[in-house]
């Protein structure tokens, strides 16, 4: 009998498969597109826009390719993009991060329809009945012809892969941030406090009890440092102190560790202490331990609180602001435009750099591979805290912190410079300094001493490094003390890689200042 033509078979739900084909892509390139723009534009909330971003590709693809070249939907790979997603919000939503849950929860919504309208619409590929021919005699049937190119079906087929490769990264990046929010709990307690602009948050404090069988020492010590550092990586030094009589205490900066997150764009981090303080600490004297970055705050919080408050502060290696950009001037004989200009290039690029992290390793799962938690350096203490440290840095908020706090230094960097006036201290000031002897500056990690030229620019550095540090805590009292450690390995870290030897100093130090 003569061949019979099958008719183009058409589901009266393909239209609503269709439009909500359309509502994804539309929705994901917007996804993708505004929340582009937010990663580079201040917000009142601070989180990992560029992980949105991909989600917003993801389903933009996921609306792409939802059909096969022959037309037919594709089952199975829209339920594994449903079931991925949804499991990556419930995980965001374990780890607190609204935005990247909502967006999850959408894609996995918007997947789970097309398959299932799809399926409604008996539009995945099935065979056809047989026809009868005119005669009575059951006639061959035929499906359309379906033109398409090798070429053409080879990229949608390598896209579909890729697409499948891009949520299983997702899906890693959704698991690391909720290990890091489940599997390494505060050590400490977190407190709800006010800051002087009405933002309430969260921020996590430890304390240490001075060890068993120690005669108790006063004051309360409160471990100061930049926004990048809190209880995870200071706990050598605070149960160090301990060890001494000391009752130490350290807490997490807005954005880093078990802290909430800044909500603003920057606070004052004499401002967070304070309000910290006037929760937890009470009547009891206090005393100070600044460990780089952490001086300034210090010393705010020494002139905020008074003398009758606070008995001394103490630093440890701590450099006034841009002294790395004094060191490059000095090297290269630089003029102060080109000063300028190299600092606000060196934080662009420092920028960019979290801008990265924020962009491909945590949404992708990375970060562990990049910051493993071990094995942990020799020096560090005590050696069981060292993947609570690492943990931290697997963490949205606090790259987007870094991130924005680095794009306040370039910009006031663009502007002068900073404009605060000059500190004073109102308590007697200590600080303990790394002052290698001999050829000490010239020893590399493993005891082998550098050529001649190259020790003798170290020693030259070093001695210009300790210069201006002295200079920096006669500025702040000019009967301030010093404690020195001659030894080769004494470097900025010194209170996260050699606490033992940073409470011995602090602890002289309290002695001396009174």
């Amino acid at each position: 009998g003569r061949r019979v033509s099958a008719p183009p078979m058409v589901s009266t739900a393909d239209g609503h498969f269709t439009a909500v084909r359309a509502l994804a892509a539309a929705l994901g390139c917007l996804a993708a597109v505004l929340h582009g723009v937010f990663s580079v534009v201040p917000l009142p909330v601070q989180y990992n826009q560029l992980a949105c971003v991909w989600l917003g590709l993801s389903l933009a693809a996921a609306a792409a390719l939802a059909r096969a070249p022959s037309g037919a939907p594709r089952a199975a790979y829209l339920a594994f993009a449903a079931g991925a997603t949804l499991l990556m919000g419930i995980l965001y939503a374990v780890d607190g991060n609204a935005p990247l849950t909502v967006w999850c929860f959408v894609h996995a919504a918007l997947a789970s329809a097309m398959a299932w309208l799809g399926r409604r619409a008996h539009a995945f590929p099935r065979a056809p009945a047989a026809e009868a021919s005119e005669d009575g005699v059951p006639a061959k049937i035929e499906a359309p012809p379906v033109p398409h190119r090798r070429c053409a079906v080879c990229c949608l087929r390598t896209s579909l892969v890729l697409h499948v490769l891009l949520l299983l990264l997702l899906l890693l990046g959704a698991s690391v941030a909720f290990a890091a929010a489940v599997g390494f709990p505060p050590r400490g307690p977190l407190t709800r406090v006010t800051l002087p602009g009405g933002e309430a948050l969260r921020l996590h404090y430890r304390c240490v009890d001075g060890a068993e069988g120690v005669p108790s020492r006063s004051p309360t010590l409160w471990i100061t440092s930049s926004p990048g550092h809190g209880v995870a990586d200071l706990s050598g030094l605070q149960e160090s102190l301990a060890g001494r009589g000391f009752r130490a205490c350290a807490y997490d900066p807005p954005g880093f560790g078990w802290s909430d997150r800044d909500r603003g764009s920057g606070l004052d981090q004499a401002d967070v202490a304070a309000a910290l303080l006037a929760e937890v600490q009470g009547p009891d004297p206090l005393a100070f331990v600044a460990w780089g970055g952490g001086a300034s705050t210090a010393v705010r919080l020494a002139n905020r609180l008074g003398a009758g408050a606070v008995r001394a502060v103490v630093l440890i290696t701590a450099f006034p602001e841009g002294i790395e950009f004094d060191e490059a001037q000095r090297a290269q004989g630089l003029t102060e435009a080109e000063r300028r200009a190299l600092e606000v290039a060196a934080y662009r690029s420092r920028a960019g750099l979290a801008q990265g992290i924020l962009a491909v390793l945590l949404p992708w799962g990375l970060a562990p591979a990049v910051f493993p938690p071990g094995p942990p350096p020799p020096g560090f203490r005590p050696q069981s805290r060292f993947p609570d440290a690492r943990a931290q840095l697997w963490k949205g908020k606090f790259w987007a912190q870094q991130y924005w706090g680095i794009r306040r230094q370039a910009a006031l960097a663009a502007a002068g410079g900073a404009t605060d006036p000059d500190l004073t201290a109102p308590v007697p000031v200590g600080h303990l300094l790394c002052k290698p002897t001999g050829d000490g500056p010239c020893q590399r990690p493993d005891g082998s001493i550098v050529p001649p030229d190259e020790c003798a620019q170290r020693k030259d550095r070093a001695a210009y490094l300790y210069q201006r540090q002295v200079a920096f805590t006669r500025a702040l009292d000019a009967k301030a003390v010093f404690e020195e450690d001659t030894d080769p390995a004494c470097n900025l870290g010194l209170p996260v890689d050699m606490p033992v030897v940073a409470a011995r100093g602090v602890a002289r130090l309290l002695t001396r200042v009174g």
